[in-house]
């Protein structure tokens, strides 16, 4: 049996493994930060886990920091995957409570 309040909406991309991404799941994130946009040079590479959320623009993975949560917007997130960021399912909110960001 599947329990409604465990169901999560389909975000309309897919993780490093090819697993779809629901609303509700805890990632794994790797940003790379070029120099510029040639993609010559890396800058920086940014990584954080976060919780797959609906933000009041768009879907975004929402990071739980010192002060509070930080929102990383997915609208321009690459659903094709041949970007160079990565995204990786590592549990859920119902799963893994302590990995829950949103309360």
């Amino acid at each position: 049996d599947v329990d409604p309040k465990t169901l999560g909406q389909y975000i309309g991309t897919k993780d490093i493994h090819g697993k779809k991404v629901f609303r509700g799941h805890i990632v794994k994130i790797k940003q790379i930060i070029y120099t510029n946009c040639y993609r010559e040079e890396i800058e920086e590479i940014r990584e954080y886990i976060g919780e797959v959320v609906w933000d009041q623009y768009g879907w975004a993975v929402a990071e739980k920091i010192d002060d509070g949560i930080r929102y990383h917007n997915l609208w321009l997130w690459n659903i094709e995957g041949n970007n160079d960021d990565t995204m990786e399912i590592i549990g859920n909110r119902w799963d893994n409570p302590e990995m829950r960001v949103i309360a």
